[in-house]
């Protein structure tokens, strides 16, 4: 009988964010006859929605409980000495210089690192040397072709990136009963016009220019309601209070809704007439692979994994916004959203069209098949 493959992941957190999300999702997909999985977490999170789940199926879940970076390493090194993993793969960049050292410290045979937002944000305040240390290791893994394409333009070798498209949770489906419990506690009528984002409250989703869209719709579009789905970050605290006060400033209490952290995103994504996505940077976003998925109008910044995704006017609507001139930004995103308003078929044909792309492009079994060749 062969012996399983031991893999050990780590990650910031295993809460709801993207990376875990996919983490958690290939964690469980991968053959349990041929791996054996732990995950080491260094940090907590608010929302620990995926441990016993994780538990039940037989990975073994570390937690580094420290405030103090030497007490995590003396833990990871710990973890690696006890685990003995064959492989060690870092789902976050800034982790993947501790993966690569200590992993040839203790002559692990695999590497693995992980690029899931995009490079210029990330390692724009580092130096060349430094940035490379992000890049050490037998592969690393992106999850768009524009963050190769983004690392090349600041200098940096691709020959060890390889492009995973983001698993999509097959078995999740709106729930027509949630769908009726979030209708009546956000007060959504039978001719509101909603729009949806989902995406945890911080900077780079760039939640202040949906507000801002908003409220110049709101002058038009009498009947609108905007509900943003997400959680507030540890270091981002003063994201949540930024959109609340803009809210208020526009009076906007009764249109737009900060619904918090919901575990349920698709039944809150299937209320939406158009999912409107705002980000300014981010690689693949899981929550627009949720959205096409479910057949919705998705209207998207040009940002990183949008690229991949969108076929412009066939399976969603791609609008520039560089944030160099916001109110220019906000007018040409509301008239698209105008147009789309007016135009029901149109909305229907790039839902449809969405859905379709992603039953063709996102094959569950084709991207495991990916993971399972470079574990071996």
């Amino acid at each position: 009988m062969c012996k399983k493959i031991k893999i050990l992941n780590l990650s910031s957190h295993l809460g709801i964010g993207g990376s875990e999300i996919q983490l958690r999702l290939v964690s469980l997909s991968l053959s349990q006859k041929k791996y054996e999985m732990a995950i080491l977490i260094y940090n907590n999170s608010d929302h620990f929605v995926f441990n016993d789940e994780l538990r039940k199926k037989g990975i073994k879940i570390y937690q580094s409980n420290f405030n103090n970076s030497l007490l995590k390493l003396i833990h990871t090194l710990y973890v690696i000495i006890t685990f003995k993993p064959k492989i060690i793969h870092s789902w976050n960049s800034y982790i993947n210089p501790i993966a690569y050292f200590l992993g040839k410290l203790f002559f692990v045979k695999k590497i693995i690192g992980s690029v899931r937002g995009s490079p210029k944000n990330e390692f724009i305040r580092y130096k060349s040397w430094r940035k490379k240390l992000y890049l050490l290791g037998n592969n690393i893994v992106v999850n768009s072709n524009e963050i190769i394409k983004e690392l090349k333009e600041i200098g940096l070798k691709t020959n060890n990136a390889i492009y995973i498209p983001n698993l999509i949770e097959e078995s999740k489906k709106s729930d027509n009963k949630t769908k009726e419990n979030y209708i009546k506690e956000y007060k959504i009528s039978k001719n509101d016009f909603v729009f949806v984002n989902v995406g945890n409250y911080r900077k780079e989703k760039n939640q202040k220019f949906l507000i801002e869209i908003i409220n110049y719709l709101s002058h038009s579009i009498s009947n609108i309601k905007c509900l943003i789905v997400g959680q507030t970050i540890a270091g981002q605290e003063n994201v949540y209070y930024e959109l609340c006060n803009l809210i208020d400033k526009y009076g906007l209490q009764e249109k737009v809704i900060l619904t918090g952290f919901i575990k349920d995103t698709a039944s809150i994504i299937d209320l939406a007439d158009i999912y409107i996505h705002t980000s300014i940077s981010e690689g693949t976003s899981n929550a627009l692979l949720e959205a096409m998925q479910l057949g919705k109008c998705i209207v998207t910044t040009e940002i990183g994994g949008a690229k991949d995704l969108i076929i412009q006017n066939e399976n969603g609507i791609i609008l520039p916004c560089n944030n160099l001139n916001e109110n220019l930004d906000v007018i040409n995103f509301s008239n698209k959203l105008i147009e789309l308003f007016h135009n029901k078929t149109l909305r229907e044909s790039l839902g449809k069209n969405a859905n379709i792309f992603i039953k063709e492009n996102f094959k569950h079994s084709n991207i495991i098949c990916l993971y399972d060749k470079i574990y071996n």
